[in-house]
């Protein structure tokens, strides 16, 4: 996740497009192909998908014209009568040549950008390297370097070579940028739900350090200390606020710089995802309780305005950096599918 342009305003519409252009369904490659048109038109196209896109454009069109040829061959032959079958043939031939260039044409120019744009991607220093030793670096398949060389500096590689490298490039592009662009987002979005806990966590520690109720920290500190028994020393210490700032500071820095403002939505699942961003629930009084249980509620109740006031620390930082994404947790509140959810609606004013 950068702050890159790209045409689609959410990665799940990334997604959905992937999904759409490797299924086996051709009216969803179809769909997906048209929608790939259109993100041509708002311009800042990857090259990834621009170049899979004209490939498998073009082996549709290669098929159908491949079943053209067949049709008329068979129609030619059952109406021709033997005096003029060669010329039949003849003409049969002409047309099947007349109809191979365009697709060679049409097969080289993806080809050809995406052995240039990779090995451009790939070039450091002052000296240009060649481009055949830059495509090695970035993993590309020597052969489609190769035809690259012949469709820019010779002769067009005839078609069933062509057939091959678009299908090497396809397998090509479907593991290093589909299928390794799902890798990286599936990392972002672990890296953005540990950030949020550190983030959720240290607005805790600075709240019980706050919190005006001496007794209510020291017993927060003692649960947490009998909770984690193996915690170091450096943890166990006194909480430092500037120390506690610090964290805040950077881990908003990160989780900034992987979630431009504009892909707010990305966001949401992993806040919903977050255990410690939930809302706490409200403890229920007990009627009739022993001076000992009210005692222990009244922990309870001053340990969930300790959780609620860090929750509302922790959305109000998120809120500063992602104005839009108050609307977004309500417009998901909405719907009441995660029970947290509606405990997200009830706070929704984060005051």
């Amino acid at each position: 996740m950068s702050g890159r342009q790209v045409p689609w305003a959410s990665w799940g519409e990334w997604q959905s497009l992937r999904d759409d252009l490797w299924s086996t369904d051709l009216q969803r490659q179809e769909a997906g192909l048209q929608q790939v048109c259109a993100w041509r038109l708002r311009g800042k196209l990857p090259l990834g998908v621009d170049v899979t896109a004209h490939l498998m454009d073009v082996r549709r069109a290669d098929a159908d014209w491949q079943r053209s040829v067949a049709c008329a061959v068979e129609a030619s032959v059952a109406a021709a009568t033997a005096p003029f079958q060669l010329s039949i043939a003849a003409s049969t031939d002409a047309a099947v040549a007349a109809g191979e260039l365009p697709l060679r044409l049409r097969y080289s120019m993806p080809l050809i950008r995406l052995v240039n744009g990779i090995s451009d991607s790939q070039q450091r220093g002052r000296v240009a390297s060649s481009v055949a030793v830059l495509s090695d670096a970035a993993g590309l398949p020597r052969a489609l370097v190769d035809v690259r060389h012949e469709a820019t500096h010779n002769e067009l590689p005839s078609l069933p070579l062509l057939r091959a490298a678009a299908s090497s490039a396809l397998l090509w592009l479907r593991d290093n940028y589909w299928d390794g662009q799902c890798r990286v987002l599936e990392a972002a979005g672990e890296r953005i739900g540990s950030l949020l806990t550190i983030l959720a966590n240290s607005w805790q520690a600075a709240t019980v350090a706050g919190f005006s109720c001496g007794a209510m920290a020291a017993a927060v500190a003692l649960e947490e200390e009998e909770e984690e028994e193996d915690v170091d020393a450096e943890t166990k210490a006194s909480y430092s606020g500037s120390e506690g700032q610090r964290v805040r500071r950077q881990t908003m820095s990160e989780i900034r710089s992987l979630v431009p403002t504009s892909f707010t939505k990305e966001l949401l699942q992993p806040i919903l995802d977050c255990a410690v961003l939930v809302p706490p629930e409200p403890v229920p009084a007990v009627p009739g309780a022993s001076q000992q249980q009210q005692q222990q509620l009244s922990t309870q109740q001053q340990r969930e305005i300790v959780d609620l006031r860090a929750w509302r620390s922790t959305m109000r930082h998120l809120l500063r950096w992602y104005p839009r994404l108050r609307l977004l947790l309500l417009k998901v509140g909405d719907f009441g599918v995660p029970t947290g959810l509606l405990r997200l609606t009830r706070y929704g004013h984060m005051r």
